[in-house]
């Protein structure tokens, strides 16, 4: 059962939570004109070339194996899972080239198969997961929840499904369906940390502070290591005016960690709340040095150093959010901010090519 939760899974990861279901289908036959269907052994000679691409890193050649697959075998379903599986990890490889328009692209590819798969299989709730979760990384919010709701019906002996599905449902406020999800996940598997800090955010998203505090500690009593179910701790201890308990729940994380833009909020609210702007800002700052693009972590850092009354780091931040994002409304709020604190005077772009 994995242990991401859907409110966080795209700064975990999903390459691990997608898994092959070995659904079986007979291939479509050949319409007018078209190419004969390949036989049963043809199409496992070419899954299995696929497989081996993939295992290789050699993702191109994967995809013109799958493709042509599929002209021919256009039911395949095993063939449509695979290359929605190579379309994501091109898009991994996009991301660490910095290249974020490509990137969406793929990840919009990637769940196409899926779609198609799951009209093939429609029963199918393993294939209905997958494809949520590829819609959720292609930021598909309608059709992911779609897809991870059929997976809880057809499957609610999954706690995975029905966890996945309490999670959407939480976010959209459906607080009693959301409940009732989780029941069915506990019902199955009663020691998930996961849908323990599930029913804690319930909790606290209904103003039930004690009982927030005792599902958190029972979902961390049960694993205490996880980052995801901290980040939940600190984020309710915040709320619940506690500072110092949320920073406390986040110490012992590693710089990485940290860097994530999620810890990165719990820790810089926390300071925000003790008047430490400052440290604050280091939160941020943090999060710029390992990704430097990220203008939003730039704008943030950027209120906080002026919130300490430092005019000129704050100045420093603004200039690169504005290179990044120059039209968000954001940079300009702090734009503005600064121009104040300068006493109004103008803020000058960077010369071009600086």
């Amino acid at each position: 059962m994995s242990r991401a939760p859907a409110w966080l899974i795209g700064s975990l990861g999903l390459a691990a939570a997608i898994a092959m279901h070995g659904c079986k289908d007979a291939a479509s036959p050949p319409g007018a004109g078209a190419a004969a269907a390949p036989t049963p052994a043809a199409i496992e000679t070419s899954l299995s070339a696929a497989t081996q691409y993939i295992d290789a890193q050699e993702l191109s050649s994967a995809q013109t194996i799958l493709e042509k697959l599929l002209e021919r075998a256009p039911r395949e379903v095993r063939a449509l899972e695979m290359l929605g599986q190579v379309r994501f990890l091109q898009a991994a490889e996009s991301r660490r080239t910095g290249d974020e328009d490509l990137r969406a692209a793929l990840l919009a590819a990637a769940y196409e198969p899926y779609s198609k798969a799951v009209q093939i299989e429609p029963r199918s709730a393993g294939l209905h997961h997958s494809a949520y979760l590829m819609a959720k990384a292609a930021g598909l919010a309608d059709e992911a929840f779609s897809h991870v709701l059929e997976a809880a019906r057809l499957d609610p002996g999954q706690p995975q499904y029905s966890l996945h599905a309490a999670q959407e449902l939480l976010a959209r406020h459906r607080l009693d369906d959301a409940e009732q999800s989780i029941s069915q996940a506990l019902s199955c598997s009663p020691d998930e940390p996961f849908a323990h800090a599930t029913l804690a955010m319930i909790a606290m998203e209904r103003g039930e502070a004690s009982e927030a505090i005792d599902h958190i500690m029972r979902a961390r009593s049960l694993d205490s290591a996880s980052g995801p179910i901290r980040v939940a701790e600190s984020r309710i201890r915040r709320w619940n005016r506690q500072p110092r308990e949320a920073l406390e729940a986040l110490i012992g994380l590693d710089e990485r960690a940290r860097a994530q833009e999620a810890v990165a909020h719990e820790i810089a609210s926390a300071y925000a709340m003790l008047s430490q702007p400052a440290k604050a800002a280091e939160a941020w700052e943090l999060v710029c040095r390992r990704d430097a693009r990220n203008w939003k972590a730039a704008v943030r850092a950027g209120e906080q150093r002026l919130a300490a009354g430092e005019v000129a780091t704050a100045s420093t931040w603004l200039e690169v959010a504005r290179l990044i994002a120059p039209a968000e409304e954001s940079v300009a709020q702090l734009e503005a901010s600064l121009g104040r604190a300068l006493g109004d005077s103008p803020i000058e772009p960077p010369p071009p090519g600086d």
